[in-house]
């Protein structure tokens, strides 16, 4: 899916990829630690866009699960929850919690005048789904080896 060099592995990782990366970060960590604001401001946005992205996992597996927990047909080795309407109360107590977490660690920044700090928290997941998507498309229609 990358080009060349980049995507050249070695005992099955992209050692190149790898290489590339820790570069980046190193770079990144030293600029932050160098005491410039920009790069302090450019690191808050990158940790309030960690934030909201890296919980969208979890709001989609409790909207699932109550679907999950209908299913007889799959074979479950324990239950926890014995009914279907505890299962769905404490979905809906997961969703609404991680939800309401993430829509005012959005616009925390915003009224404290942080405006660009709410907007990249929303644009940045968009924007890294839409080009993980696209990645991820090119990759499919790529021939099986």
């Amino acid at each position: 899916m990358w080009p060349g060099k980049i995507s050249e592995t070695k005992n099955r990782l992209p050692v190149n990829a790898m290489g590339i990366q820790a570069v980046i970060v190193s770079v990144i960590i030293t600029l932050i630690a160098s005491g410039r604001s920009t790069m302090a401001a450019f690191f808050n946005i990158l940790v309030s866009m960690t934030n909201v992205a890296m919980t969208i996992p979890y709001v989609f597996i409790a909207l699932a699960f109550p679907y999950f927990k209908k299913k007889t047909e799959i074979i479950k080795p324990f239950i926890i929850f014995k009914t279907q309407k505890s299962a769905n109360f404490w979905a809906w107590v997961v969703i609404l919690t991680v939800g309401l977490a993430n829509f005012f660690s959005i616009i925390q920044p915003a009224l404290e005048g942080d405006i660009q700090t709410t907007i990249w928290s929303v644009a940045g997941p968009i924007l890294f789904s839409v080009v993980a998507w696209l990645m991820y498309s090119k990759y499919e229609r790529l021939p099986n080896p």
